[in-house]
């Protein structure tokens, strides 16, 4: 998927995630997975990061250190006309004709806003 959220991802070996990547200047992670939704996390620390992206174990250290404990904002969501996945409040490039629409936002309560 293009990263027209201006934030560049590359992809990563792991059996649940696509791609990843970092702004530092905005502290915001992107996740890819491999059903082509991708989710931003806000208020990720620059160290967290970069472990992150170093990591091993890429879907491992997701589950610990960032899933669940960081605002995740779903950045993908339907076409309203036909359903396929693409970037929010962007035209779907399948039909023409829709809006991508955002379904939901997932965090845990508590995590920074």
């Amino acid at each position: 998927m293009d990263a027209i959220d201006g934030i560049g991802r590359a992809p990563v070996g792991s059996s649940n995630l696509h791609a990843v990547g970092y702004d530092p200047a905005r502290r915001i992670l992107a996740v890819e997975f491999k059903d082509g939704n991708v989710f931003h996390y806000r208020e990720v620390e620059v160290g967290l990061a970069e472990r992150f992206l170093e990591a091993s174990s890429l879907g491992g250290f997701y589950s610990r250190h960032i899933k669940g404990r960081y605002r995740a904002e779903r950045m993908t969501g339907p076409c309203e006309k036909c359903g396929i996945l693409g970037v929010v409040d962007t035209t779907c490039t399948d039909c023409g004709c829709g809006v991508h629409r955002k379904l939901e936002t997932r965090y845990k309560e508590g995590a920074p806003a």
